[in-house]
């Protein structure tokens, strides 16, 4: 067995010797098993992989617009189907690791990742390219869903370092994607087919791993029964949560970068930093905080998350002109919002038993909030003003932090 920190109320001291490294983070040590070791890495690494396969489309979408003869406006399609595969993999599959073993299905989930990027590649019919595109996020979402969930199964009530490690891997796995492309453009051959075969074949190894790891156990109903309190109203409120959430996340991701160049702030050379900027500081942030999730309870960190990015949402708007306003405010949007997906998920599960098909009303909430928001947004921006995106950021947020206060208030605990 191996120490991670941990403080939850409760939790026993392991010294080790005289435990002079104690100081370095905390004295108090939560202890798992080898096997959980041993699912949590198998996890990460598959998350490394749909990190990379979550950014792969961007970098190349030009590349693939010739190989299929089309326009950036038909070839943009690719981002809706899939969109649409993740959210119809994230809400049907997720339903199943209830009701079967979960590796096998994480498993079947790999397969199809890497068939689909194998295909993207070779297939010259916009078409049916988008079809292999809709595989690719069946998969994806299959993959996503049951990563989140099995997770919590492993660990249970002490899951929020843990969950936040593996979003940090996941934000770093869509870092490492483009610069594969980029390695192989200025080093070896000037061909993107390679980087979507090099990703496709990294999941080998992890998939056969995983089938060689026994599945978590789901929650028993007696567990459900005994958690659930009025679960169907916290499921709904959570999913409510998710859904304005990740809707700004997306928003501000999205529209940031047209914000700054169309309110002449930068070119869009400039203003294309601001994307990195918000994904640079999200990605470390949860790579930073992991020892803050197993220290503090992660209704703490929401709150604060919640406080962080009403204010960075707050001061863009008090000052939209402002280049130095728009950057720094973009970038506390990025810190603050970091850990709120991860957290939640650890929330849920300190107050109800985290089956799949709940899991999985918490991804469609999400998804469906990142595709219309975003659309919303678009529909206003030049009929009103580009003002509408930072409006759409604190709207959504303060909406979250309403949310949250209900949820905190009506199923409190000291967990």
């Amino acid at each position: 067995m191996f120490a991670v920190p941990y403080t939850r109320a409760g939790a026993g001291l392991c010294h080790y010797g005289r435990s002079s490294f104690k100081h370095l983070v905390t004295n108090r040590y939560l202890l798992i098993t080898p096997q959980q070791r041993n699912t949590t890495v198998a996890y990460y690494l598959a998350f490394i992989g749909l990190g990379m396969a979550s950014s792969i489309i961007g970098p190349t979408l030009k590349a693939l617009a010739e190989q299929t003869h089309s326009g950036l406006d038909q070839i943009s399609i690719l981002f809706t189907f899939k969109s649409l595969g993740f959210l119809i993999g994230a809400f049907f599959v997720g339903r199943a690791y209830d009701r079967f073993a979960g590796h096998p299905i994480i498993v079947i989930a790999m397969i199809g990742m890497m068939i689909a990027l194998i295909l993207v590649p070779l297939v010259s019919w916009l078409v049916l390219l988008s079809g292999v595109i809709f595989l690719l996020g069946l998969a994806m979402g299959s993959l996503d869903v049951g990563g989140n969930t099995l997770l919590v199964w492993v660990h249970r009530e002490k899951i929020g370092p843990y969950m936040n490690g593996l979003h940090f891997i996941w934000g770093a796995g869509g870092v490492i994607s483009p610069l594969i492309l980029i390695g192989l453009s200025y080093f070896f051959i000037q061909d993107m087919r390679w980087t979507y075969w090099l990703l496709g074949l990294y999941l080998i190894p992890i998939l056969i791993w995983l089938a060689r790891i026994p599945s978590p156990h789901s929650p028993t109903k007696e567990e459900e029964d005994n958690q659930a309190g009025n679960q169907v109203l916290f499921v709904g409120l959570v999913s409510l949560f998710y859904f304005l959430n990740i809707g700004a996340e997306v928003s501000a991701s999205g529209w940031i970068v047209t914000y700054a160049s169309e309110m002449g702030l930068a070119s869009e050379g400039a203003a294309a930093f601001l994307s990195s900027l918000f994904f640079g500081t999200l990605t470390l942030t949860r790579l930073i905080s992991i020892p803050f999730t197993a220290r503090y309870r992660p209704s703490q960190l929401i709150m604060f998350d919640l406080i962080v990015c009403s204010l960075a949402a707050l001061f863009m708007l008090l000052f939209p002109r402002s280049w130095i306003a728009i950057l720094i405010g973009i970038s506390g949007f990025g810190i603050g919002i970091a850990t709120i997906f991860p957290m939640m998920l650890a929330f849920a599960q300190n107050r109800i038993a985290l089956a799949g098909r709940v899991t999985s009303w918490f991804f469609l909430g999400g998804s469906l909030g990142g595709m219309s928001i975003p659309w919303i947004v678009g529909q206003f921006f030049e009929r009103l003003s580009p003002l509408i995106v930072l409006y759409a950021i604190l709207i959504c947020t303060i909406g979250s932090a309403v949310v949250f206060g209900i949820l905190k208030v009506g199923w409190e605990r000291k967990v």
